[in-house]
């Protein structure tokens, strides 16, 4: 994971960069540009993202519906984590 949190903060940083790197692996410049643009702000799935989940797992009575953010989202192997 620190790995790729090193590589998105490249990505944004020094996106000519990020086109060199990806150029020589075949990638389009439609495609490349269209990898930066989607490049996340954050590793950490948001919270908007994981309560859709939750309640598609109440409305279906699946395990697992009753657990928090904090309980699902382990941070340990994000950089401060």
């Amino acid at each position: 994971m620190h790995d790729l949190e090193k590589a998105r903060q490249r990505m944004i940083g020094t996106p000519e960069a990020a086109r060199q790197a990806l150029a020589p692996a075949g990638f389009s410049a439609l495609a490349m540009e269209a990898m930066l643009r989607a490049t996340p702000d954050l590793l950490l799935p948001g919270h908007a993202g994981i309560e859709p989940l939750a309640a598609q797992r109440r409305s279906c009575g699946l395990l697992g519906a009753d657990f928090t953010y904090e309980q699902l989202v382990d941070t340990s192997a994000l950089p401060g984590g």
